[in-house]
């Protein structure tokens, strides 16, 4: 089984995470913020989070989007450092 631990989230998840903590950010750049599931799905599992409300992935304009991709390398390196067992990465919705 793969250890995955990425989501985008966009549409009603955002409605949950719009008051999120400064300390439960863990990277950042100006359009998103990376923080760590709350319940996550397998260890490490990070949440990739637009800082404008989106209703798809397909409605982010593309500096959004390629700022959550940047943001989305980042944090697999940094994970993969962090555990060397992670043996996959899923970006979904």
């Amino acid at each position: 089984m793969l250890n995955e631990p990425f989501v985008i989230c966009t549409s009603l998840m955002l409605a949950a995470l719009c008051d999120i903590e400064t300390g439960r950010i863990i990277g950042e750049n100006g359009l998103a913020v990376a923080v760590r599931d709350n319940h996550p799905v397998t260890p490490l599992h990070t949440l990739a989070i637009p800082r404008r409300h989106a209703t798809t992935w397909f409605d982010l304009s593309v500096p959004e989007q390629r700022a959550i991709g940047l943001l989305l390398d980042t944090m697999r390196k940094q994970i993969a450092t962090t555990d060397a067992t992670v043996s996959g990465f899923n970006a979904s919705e």
